[in-house]
């Protein structure tokens, strides 16, 4: 069963671009070195970037999504559109909660999301 996903947004304020994705059932299984880097969550961090980070972390644990969390106070700045949190994938980063829903709904296809 081929999914295809058209068009495909990564919610970003300074960049939008449109991806055609398409994903084969069962060949891209989840990768296994995955980063999630957050601010250390004792730190100054706003209400908001704070639940997104949580509500990722235990989103991909409900999942059962390997990650290593990374907590790193310039997390925000190693995101090309400052949000919070960003996931490390291979060679390329996901940032914000909803695009890492959507990339992780692209990757695992079992997932009803």
């Amino acid at each position: 069963m081929e999914y295809i996903l058209k068009p495909f947004l990564f919610s970003s304020d300074l960049l939008e671009e449109a991806v055609e994705v398409v994903i084969d059932s069962g060949e891209i299984p989840w990768p296994q070195d995955v980063t999630l880097c957050v601010p250390p969550l004792s730190t100054q961090v706003t209400l908001h970037e704070q639940a997104e980070c949580l509500a990722t972390q235990a989103f991909l644990r409900m999942h059962g999504l390997r990650f290593t969390l990374d907590e790193r106070p310039n997390a925000e700045f190693m995101s090309l559109t400052s949000k919070l949190p960003l996931l490390k994938v291979d060679d390329h980063f996901v940032a914000g909660f909803d695009a890492i829903v959507a990339y992780a709904r692209l990757r695992v296809q079992y997932m009803n999301i």
